[in-house]
């Protein structure tokens, strides 16, 4: 299957590569720092289940995927990839444990 970027992964990964540049180790870094605060968003959700925490939570999330998203970039892999690769290593896993470990 061939896949393509969407218009808005393209945005994406334009506006990032201009604001911040290409050098894998500065984005990984930063995705590090990204997911270190999305825990913590989680952790505080979990302690208190609130809508304004479930919102900290999603905006957590946005920035840990919009930098996956440009790091894919460097890679050419597009999210739609990314979402079908996953899917059939989920149902791969349930006949074989190790599938692609």
């Amino acid at each position: 299957m061939k896949y393509t970027r969407s218009i808005t992964e393209a945005r994406a990964i334009d506006l990032l590569n201009n604001l911040y540049g290409t050098n894998l180790g500065f984005r990984l870094k930063k995705l590090e720092e990204e997911q270190k605060e999305l825990y913590d968003a989680i952790n505080c959700y979990l302690e208190e289940p609130t809508q304004e925490n479930a919102e900290k939570v999603k905006y957590e999330l946005a920035d840990c995927e919009v930098i996956k998203t440009q790091i894919g970039s460097f890679f050419d892999v597009y999210q739609k990839e990314l979402l079908d690769i996953a899917i059939d290593k989920s149902k791969q896993r349930q006949i074989d444990p190790n599938y692609k470990r």
